[in-house]
């Protein structure tokens, strides 16, 4: 027997134990996560210092300045933005795309495709 395969031998039964261990600790947990959900409540835990303290919600600076103010936001006049307008970039699909070449062509036949069997009765 050589160096060889003594070496392919050990690293062949460590690598059963590491897979027994790790089949046992598995399963171990499991029944732990198992009995803690069937066991211990959410009430059997102790309030802990600053548990009571509920964070409250962060609010807008302009909601903020009308409490301030003891102002109404919902009477405020609000800013009407015209847009920015037509879009002036124009990008020709059919010189790009094969695919488009053909797409009016093919979209009228499947229309009128589709109206000729919505029309016949079957």
């Amino acid at each position: 027997m050589c160096i060889d395969d003594t070496q392919m031998e050990l690293l062949e039964i460590e690598q059963d134990f590491s897979t027994q261990f790790y089949t046992a600790y598995l399963n171990n947990t499991r029944a732990m996560i198992k009995l803690f959900n069937a066991i211990i409540y959410k009430e059997h835990f102790i309030m802990l210092p600053g548990d009571e303290i509920v964070e409250k919600k962060h609010k807008n600076i302009k909601h903020l300045m009308a409490m301030d103010a003891n102002t109404d936001l919902s009477k405020r006049a609000t800013r009407k933005f015209p847009g920015l307008g037509q879009s002036i970039f124009q990008v020709d699909f059919e010189k790009q795309f094969e695919a488009y070449k053909n797409l009016d062509q093919a979209e009228g036949a499947a229309s009128s495709l589709s109206a000729s069997r919505a029309v016949s009765p079957p």
